[in-house]
């Protein structure tokens, strides 16, 4: 375990693993299988005390990160062991540290990568769990995400192959419960991070073999994103992500009449919840946002449009969703930055 992790698990538990655990643990950690069998038995032995040693935690991620075969029992127990351990157990509890943060990024990964669809389910759930998490770490998940997209290595199912370069219905949930995750209850914008590798994704994608739910998510989280640089209050992620119920229809529907049902009248009425704020309670607003290390709201500058202007069509190619986004600019932003109009024009 790395030295600067150390200090933040003191104080979990002052008792000693007892042999018993020990050379269960290691026992699997050497076989290298994980059966249903054996999951039963490790419920019943590391949870005996209601806690996780911090050497336990690194033996289950040893035991999952080996070359053998696991039973599905054995990812949903390393995922649900693992995430109380992190966020219920660690202190502060309820809060992933920036250190705890990159010791989780540092055992999730090989040679950089996170490699397995249990591994993303583990940062998802974590990130879903804690009451904060360091902006990296929702980073950093968002990237591997698109990663295992543009592979074609399923993000829910271990194990399993998708299509590369496509985002898939489970994909696009899993996408949205990281950003949900993140923004918890409060009225929390999407960041410039987040925008940048939702761009990233839409862009190495093929966007005609998306799911529709895709075209809603992106569209909604970038101007989520716009709409707080502009000075609105921001509602809620959950409330301003939502996906819209008639995305159910979308087996009736080619992709270009789903796209075009979400330009007329999808957006309606969602982008009601945002409202503009004077100068007092955006300074509240920041105020709020940066005691929780997350970034805020700011009035739009010279800068944040000319990365807009930069980062659409970076590739040549003004694509359908980007062409959405900034129709829905035109039509619900009335404090668009003059750079901007000329990319609202070409998309009219």
């Amino acid at each position: 375990m790395p030295a600067y992790f150390l200090p933040h698990w003191a104080g979990i538990r002052g008792d000693v693993m007892s042999n018993e655990r020990a050379l269960d643990l290691e026992s699997l950690k050497l076989k290298g299988t994980v059966t249903a069998d054996d999951v039963l038995a490790l419920r019943r032995a590391v949870f005996e005390n209601g806690t996780i040693e911090p050497h336990e935690a690194e033996t289950l991620f040893d035991i999952n990160l080996g070359s053998g075969e696991h039973c599905l029992e054995w990812n949903v127990f390393f995922v649900e062991a693992l995430t109380d351990f992190v966020v219920h157990q660690a202190l502060p509890q309820g809060y992933v540290t920036s250190h705890n943060a990159n010791w989780l990024i540092e055992r999730v990964t090989r040679e950089g990568v996170v490699e397995t669809a249990t591994e993303l389910e583990l940062l998802v759930k974590i990130i879903e769990a804690a009451s904060y998490v360091p902006e990296r770490l929702v980073d950093f998940t968002l990237g591997e995400m698109k990663r295992a997209i543009v592979e074609g290595r399923s993000l829910v199912h271990p194990g399993v192959a998708g299509d590369p370069g496509v985002v898939t219905a489970d994909e696009v949930h899993s996408i949205r419960r990281v950003l949900y995750g993140f923004g918890g209850d409060g009225h929390i914008a999407v960041t410039r991070a987040e925008a940048e590798i939702l761009f990233d994704i839409n862009d190495a994608t093929e966007e005609s073999r998306n799911d529709p739910a895709w075209s809603d998510l992106f569209v909604k989280a970038i101007a989520n994103h716009l709409m707080a640089a502009s000075g609105y209050q921001v509602p809620s992620r959950e409330q301003a992500l939502a996906a819209e119920q008639w995305l159910e229809e979308r087996d009736e529907l080619s992709f270009g009449s789903v796209l075009a049902k979400m330009l007329q009248r999808g957006l309606s009425g969602v982008f009601d919840a945002y409202h503009e704020q004077d100068w007092e309670a955006t300074a509240l607003d920041r105020l709020a946002q940066q005691h929780r290390a997350i970034v805020t709201a700011e009035a739009v500058t010279e800068l944040e449009a000319s990365w807009l202007a930069e980062r659409i069509g970076r590739d040549g190619v003004l694509k359908v969703n980007e062409r959405a986004l900034l129709s829905f600019l035109r039509a619900e932003s009335p404090k668009v930055h003059p750079s901007l109009l000329p990319l609202i024009a070409r998309a009219a």
